[in-house]
C-alpha cells in the first residue's frame, strides 16, 4: 500500500461519513504502526495484512481511556475501515486496515528470518490487481472498487445480494455455491448479520465457505438470528472473559 494515497483517500472519505473524530484519530494511529511494521522482500516492501498495536502503546499517544479506544475502535470496524482480531488470555489484538485503493490484494510471501530460524512466511498487502476495464465507457477504472449502498442491497434478491457481499468482503470473484449458499442464509437471516458473518472469516483469516458454514452453525446453537442478538452474545462472553482475567 501507499502511506500518502491512503491518506489522501481518507481525506476524501471521511467527510461524507459520520466518524468520531477520534476514531479517525485511531485510524492515522493505527496506519502509523501498519507502516512501522512494513516488511522488506527480495528488495520491495510490504504491508503486513495483520499487525499488532498494543493498547497500552496506542493509549500512549492517544487521549483516549480503554473504554474510547473500544469505542472507536467498534466505529471503525462498522465502518468496514479495519478488522480487529481479539488476542487470547493476555496477548495483543491483531489489526487489519482495510485499503481504500481495493487493488490490493492478500497473499503470502516468504522471507529470511536469520540462519537458525530460516525461512518464514507473512501475509501481506501485495501486487495490485490489474486495472478494471468499464467496457461500458471504455474508461480505465483506476480509482476504488464499487460497494453496494445499503439501498441496492435492498433492491437487489438475494443471489445478487450475497454476490456483492462475497466480492466486497472476500475480495475476490464469488463462486457459485457460496451465492447459493448466502442466498438461502438471507432468506432466514437479517443481511447485517450475513455480513457480520463474512467479517468474521476474513478476521479468522478464513475467507471460504466451509468456514461459514461453521459460523452459521454456532450462530444456530447460540439462538443468533439477528445482528443484536450476536453482540449481545459477544457482549456477555467479553464479561466473562474479563471476570477470568483474560483482556486483550
Amino acid at each position: 500500500m501507499n502511506y500518502i494515497t491512503e491518506v489522501t483517500a481518507f481525506f476524501d472519505w471521511v467527510p461524507d461519513v459520520e466518524l468520531n473524530t477520534d476514531a479517525q484519530a485511531l485510524w492515522h494511529a493505527l496506519m502509523h504502526f501498519n507502516n512501522k511494521c512494513a516488511i522488506k522482500v527480495d528488495g520491495v516492501w510490504y504491508w503486513r495484512y495483520r499487525f499488532k498495536a498494543p493498547t497500552k502503546k496506542l493509549l500512549s499517544i492517544l487521549p483516549f481511556s480503554d473504554v474510547q479506544l473500544s469505542r472507536m475502535r467498534r466505529e471503525l470496524i462498522d465502518k468496514e475501515r479495519i478488522v480487529y482480531k481479539r488476542g487470547s488470555g493476555n496477548q495483543s489484538g491483531k489489526y487489519t486496515l482495510i485499503p481504500f485503493d481495493q487493488h490490493y490484494v492478500r497473499q503470502t510471501v516468504s522471507y529470511t528470518v536469520n540462519q537458525i530460524v530460516g525461512q518464514k512466511e507473512i501475509e501481506v498487502w501485495g501486487n495490485p490487481l490489474p486495472l478494471i476495464i468499464n467496457n461500458n465507457t471504455g474508461n480505465s477504472n483506476n480509482s476504488y472498487h464499487h460497494h453496494p449502498h445499503p439501498r441496492e442491497r435492498e433492491e437487489a434478491g438475494p443471489e445478487q445480494t450475497a454476490d456483492a457481499l462475497i466480492q466486497k468482503h472476500f475480495m475476490r470473484p464469488a463462486y457459485p455455491v457460496e451465492v447459493e449458499y448466502l442466498a438461502q442464509q438471507l432468506n432466514k437471516r437479517e443481511a447485517s448479520l450475513i455480513e457480520e458473518a463474512l467479517k468474521i472469516a476474513c478476521s479468522a483469516g478464513q475467507p471460504n465457505l466451509n468456514y461459514l458454514k461453521g459460523i452459521f452453525k454456532n450462530f444456530t446453537a447460540n439462538g443468533i438470528r439477528t445482528e443484536d442478538e450476536y453482540w449481545g452474545h459477544e457482549a456477555v462472553r467479553d464479561m466473562a472473559s474479563w471476570e477470568k482475567g483474560g483482556r486483550s
